[in-house]
This record gives C-alpha cells, structure tokens and sequence, in this order.
C-alpha cells in the first residue's frame, strides 16, 4: 500500500506492525490505549508483552498513551524514551451522536453498567453493590449492556449471568449496537472497572448529561469530577459502590440534572473528538514535514 504514515492500535499491532513498518522505512506511531490489566498486574505473559515493546516502540516515531500514569509506567520500567511519549486526551466522544435526549422520567432509577463481561471491569462489585440496594427496597432498576466473558478464566459466563437474573439482581440486555438509546433510556451510568486506558462509555454517558459513577482509577477518574458529574469509588469495594449509588438515589431531580450537565460540558470542553482529530491532524502535519 506504501502510505506515508501508519498509526497502529492494540498490542500485536504495535508490536508486530512497527517492526515491519521500520523494515517497510515508513514512520508509524504507536498508540497505546491502554496497558492492560496483565501488563499491569505482573507474570509471565507481562514479562513478555514488556520485552516485545520495548524491542519494537523503540522504532516508532512517538508512543501515545491516554493518561498520565500510562506513561509514566512506560518510563519508570525504561520501555520507552520520555521524549517519545505524548499523551492524548482519549479518544474522543462524538458529542452530535451522544447528546442529551429528552424522554419521559422512568417510573424506577435505572442504573446501567456497559461492559465486556468480565470480573477485573468490576461485574462483582456493580451485582454485590445492586443486591445491597434491592435490600432496601428501593425502587430501582439495575441493568447490564456488553459481551458475555465465555470460558475465559476472568471472564462471567451465560450461567453466571442467568444466575444472577434468576436472583433478581439485574437484567441482562445482551450485546447491542443502539448504545445511546440504553444510555439515554438509563438515569446513571456505572462502571467499577478495576483500570481503563480511558472509558469510552463514561464519555458517552456523560455526553448525553448522564451521571456517572466509576472507580477511583486511571482512564475513570479523568472523566469524573467527584460530587460535580459523578461519584468515585474505591476500586474492589462494593460496599463503597452501593453507598454511593444510594447517594445518588437520595438527590433531588434538580441535583441529578445539575450533574449531567456538568458532564455534558465537560465532554465539550475535554473529550469532544473534534479536539482529538485536530491533535491528529497536526500531529500528521508536522511528521510529514
């Protein structure tokens, strides 16, 4: 194809990608959306994915990451040179696409949790957060959006997940194309996710003047202003969750609407992927030169 740069995502590519791109002599820049829960958490397989870059993105002409400590982990473990790295403020939210829709207020409070099922995006926190407050008798609806996990060891299966709509825990919506419209049909988005590179669904969700409510971790905590368009949570602590989602619940109509619309201009402001196409256009500009 002989283009004049490439920009490659996800681990292989980055890896695999700038070494051919370096043996093709065509510039190409590595972005790094996030480092992964293996990476981070240690082992064999980590060790690996930690040889191969810093073999391979020593070629590439920068590394971009979506968050501060991304980068200083790549520069503290000498993966990548300092000067190489550039942070990009995420990846941006179609802000026309995600916008507020007005609809009729729903008879309970849904909360919405939108994830590939499995355990480290924090499934047991959110269904352990949900049955504390269905104890209360709260009126309240708890709903799950993404991907079964399958047999994958840290992943929850159709059995488990059955398990808990038997309970009466959530409802399983299944994987779904039309995200905005469960977005906007839901009055707070969760996500107890145990690391991000930077969520895209809390930008959505706070695009469409959604609260949010994440943990208190990397690729969460840049999109939430805590008490101002959302709560943070300690990481691995449903107890935490749960007092926050009753918190939630507790505010007034007025208050909650405060919160999205904080939200919504903090997207415009930030993450509007209008700002990450002009980052990208005179990133190329200046590469070409």
């Amino acid at each position: 194809e002989k283009p004049d740069i490439i920009f490659h995502y996800t681990i292989k590519p980055n890896i695999y990608g700038t070494l051919a791109a370096k043996c093709a002599k065509i510039p190409s820049i590595a972005v790094l959306t996030g480092l992964g829960y293996s990476f981070v958490e240690g082992g064999i397989v980590s060790k690996i994915a930690k040889t191969l870059y810093k073999i391979s993105l020593n070629y590439s002409k920068e590394v971009w990451v979506l968050n501060q400590d991304d980068r200083k982990r790549l520069m503290d473990e000498n993966i990548v040179n300092e000067k190489k790295i550039f942070i990009l403020p995420g990846e941006g939210v179609n802000t026309e696409k995600f916008k507020p829709i007005l609809r009729k207020p729903n008879k309970e409070l849904i909360f919405l949790m939108v994830a590939r099922a499995f355990y480290d995006k924090g499934v047991r926190e959110y269904v352990e957060a949900a049955r504390i407050i269905k104890e209360k008798k709260y009126e309240v609806k708890f709903l799950f959006l993404g991907a079964l996990g399958g047999d994958a060891a840290n992943g929850v299966n159709e059995a488990k997940m059955s398990e808990y709509e038997k309970a009466g825990i959530l409802e399983y919506l299944g994987h779904r194309k039309d995200v905005e419209n469960v977005i906007n049909s839901s009055d707070c988005v969760v996500l107890p996710s145990y690391r991000e590179g930077i969520s895209k669904v809390l930008m959505e969700a706070a695009s469409m003047e959604k609260p949010i409510i994440a943990t208190n971790v990397t690729g969460c905590k840049e999109i939430i202003e805590d008490k101002k368009n959302g709560y943070l949570v300690n990481v691995k602590d449903s107890i935490d969750l749960s007092e926050k989602i009753e918190r939630f619940i507790n505010l007034s109509n007025e208050e909650r609407d405060e919160m999205g619309r904080n939200g919504r201009k903090k997207i415009l402001n930030e993450f509007d992927e209008k700002i990450i196409i002009e980052i990208y256009r005179r990133k190329l500009w200046n590469l070409h030169l």
